[in-house]
């Protein structure tokens, strides 16, 4: 197996690289350090990196962290609308709609799109405050149909493509439930609305223009603000991911995946596109035409256990020229697996990014870091916020993953956080291994 040794430039070209710089520090591990010890000003710095502005600021209610909560947070602007002002025609999403074919939108039509879909939701009688289930296949209509309820302020419950007995236990509480057609619910638990059914009239100007206290709810947890996941997700996706404003992420992951909505507000956040895929390109079906344009790939594990059997050569579905970077979402990857993505889609090129975390624990925890040298199947260290230990036993070689601090758009904000279901270890080099 090779490990992966970048050129000192390469480090110094990344994001983090960069960050680091900005901020008067030498090493990865002093950024460590300054962002437990300082969250406060640490989360200012992240705010501003990624473009997310946080006016005053606020901090997270009943004091039990010192992060800095961005107030006033303005959804459509935000995510969509500079965007679409400084680079209207960058791709902004790419993904399969209901009619079974790709779709694709600029930030521009996005913004469009979201305002209009908002407007009739609106219309039909979702309020701000509204917990509002999305129950859509992911895709065109399922990210839409988000954006256009977080402008509205209300409650998104992500159900995705939930059986319906699951969906029916979740969306209980729900006031409105948003479906792909009114036959897809069996019993419905609230009022429903057709996404086809929707209407199509454009709002007039200003009529939602409004900053409003949107959050979104993940099966099984709470409801998390959408100002501190939008943060932690940029952040996770420009220190990890190395993504910059007009890069393309392809990210290949389980249709019900809680990624999904984590990827579409750093993606957007960033300014970078989004191509949702449930597979590689390569094999069966017709790939999106943008395919060309991808810079990063996104796999989860699941998918490239598949993948893997399925694929000969799945590097000619990508721009050998763009592409420049190979992410792994859920941190457990095997040495041929490993190898196989370094060989066959990276060419040996460029690093693999082993990451861990996700949306149930804040966004990322850990992760192998672009410009940094790697070790096949390993990761690096901890997310730069993220305070992360291991709870050894004695005479254990690992231990149970801890965390010690909470962060923007964490699920558990008290501090009560369960201990993660993941035993790690640390080679002597100080990297970080996943049983």
């Amino acid at each position: 197996m090779r490990m992966y040794l970048p050129t000192e430039a390469r480090w110094e070209e990344t994001r983090l690289g960069r960050f680091i710089a900005h901020n008067g520090f030498g090493l990865l591990e002093e950024l460590q350090t300054w962002s437990l010890r300082n969250s406060r000003n640490f989360w200012r710095a992240v705010a501003e990196e990624v473009g997310l502005g946080c006016g005053s600021g606020r901090l997270a209610p009943r004091g039990s962290a010192s992060w800095l909560e961005p107030a006033g947070f303005d959804v459509a602007t935000s995510l969509l609308g500079r965007h679409a002002a400084s680079a209207p025609r960058r791709l902004a999403l790419c993904a399969p709609s209901l009619d079974g074919g790709w779709s694709e939108r600029s930030f521009a039509e996005l913004a469009e799109d979201t305002s209009t879909l908002a407007a009739g939701l609106a219309q039909r009688g979702v309020r701000t405050g509204d917990r509002v289930g999305v129950a859509l296949p992911i895709g065109l209509e399922a990210v839409t149909t988000m954006l256009a309820l977080l402008q509205l302020g209300a409650q998104v419950v992500w159900l995705g493509a939930m059986r319906d007995a699951a969906r029916r236990l979740v969306a209980t509480d729900c006031r409105w439930l948003v479906v792909a057609h009114e036959r897809a619910v069996a019993e419905p638990v609230a009022t429903t609305i057709s996404f086809g059914s929707l209407s199509v009239t454009k709002p007039a100007p200003g009529t939602l223009a409004r900053i409003q206290p949107a959050r979104l709810e993940l099966p099984g947890l709470p409801p998390q603000e959408i100002a501190g996941m939008t943060l932690k997700a940029a952040w996770d996706l420009a220190a990890a991911l190395d993504l910059h404003e007009g890069d393309v992420l392809m990210a290949c992951t389980g249709p019900s995946s809680p990624l999904w909505p984590w990827l579409v507000l750093g993606c957007l956040q960033l300014g970078a596109g989004l191509v949702v895929a449930d597979r590689l390109a390569s094999h069966g079906g017709q790939p999106p035409r943008v395919l060309p344009a991808v810079t990063h790939l996104g796999i989860c594990g699941a998918t490239l256990q598949s993948e893997r059997g399925n694929c000969g050569a799945p590097a000619e579905a990508f721009d050998a020229g763009a592409l420049r970077l190979v992410a792994i979402f859920d941190g457990r990857i095997d040495a041929t697996a490993w190898n196989w993505l370094f060989e066959q889609i990276g060419h040996c090129r460029f690093p693999l990014v082993n990451c861990f975390g996700g949306p149930a624990w804040g966004g990322l925890l850990l992760a192998a870091f672009p410009g940094l040298p790697v070790k096949p199947c390993a990761l690096v260290g901890p997310l730069p916020g993220v305070d992360l230990c291991l709870n050894i036993a004695t005479g254990r070689p690992g231990g149970s993953l801890v965390c010690g601090n909470c962060w923007p758009g964490m699920p558990h904000p008290d501090g009560n956080i369960p201990r993660l279901p993941v035993r790690a270890w640390i080679d002597p080099d100080g990297y970080w291994f996943l049983d």
